[in-house]
């Protein structure tokens, strides 16, 4: 069990950084690409906590389950955040051209 959570834990470390790198690039093509991988890696968590209910029973899948779901919806509404279209920037103070 605490070699599981090891590499779990691992490999969250590893999207995260993945992800805090992307957003200080400021590239948000990188962002979006970390983003869903990370969603796609709680997506399968929660897939393999529903089928793990063989091993730990119907209430340690549904905990199991259950924990990734937050996670997801944040991750959900961060990539959908990511796919819209961003306001033009434009600087506070407009310049003049002066001839």
């Amino acid at each position: 069990m605490l070699l599981l959570a090891r590499t779990v834990g691992i490999r969250d470390v590893v999207i995260g950084g993945g992800t805090l790198s992307a957003a200080q690039s400021g590239v948000s093509r990188d962002m979006r690409r970390w983003v869903a991988v990370g969603l796609a890696s709680d997506i399968l968590d929660a897939v393999m906590g529903g089928a793990s209910a063989r091993l730990i029973g119907k209430r340690g899948a549904l905990i199991a389950t259950g924990v990734t779901l937050p996670v997801i919806a944040a991750g959900l509404s961060a990539l959908a955040e990511l796919e819209s279209p961003q306001p033009d920037r434009r600087p506070a103070v407009s310049t003049v051209e002066l001839r």
